[in-house]
């Protein structure tokens, strides 16, 4: 129970360190549109990746 806590805090973190990062860098590159698109593509597959795991273990517990 606690590990799936853990995993999906953590990933909650990890997007959100994400975002702050890249908005710094969108603040001070004129490649801020590609910046944004990175961190739009890295959150979706975040979000994939949270879908398949609760999928996974749905699958596992009727077993």
């Amino acid at each position: 129970m606690n590990n799936k806590k853990i995993d999906r805090y953590g990933s909650i973190v990890i997007i959100i360190i994400l975002t702050l990062s890249i908005l710094e860098y969108v603040l001070k590159h004129p490649y801020g549109i590609l910046a944004m698109k990175l961190a739009i593509l890295a959150i979706l597959l975040n979000i994939l990746y949270i879908c398949y795991k609760f999928i996974v273990t749905k699958l596992a517990k009727k077993k």
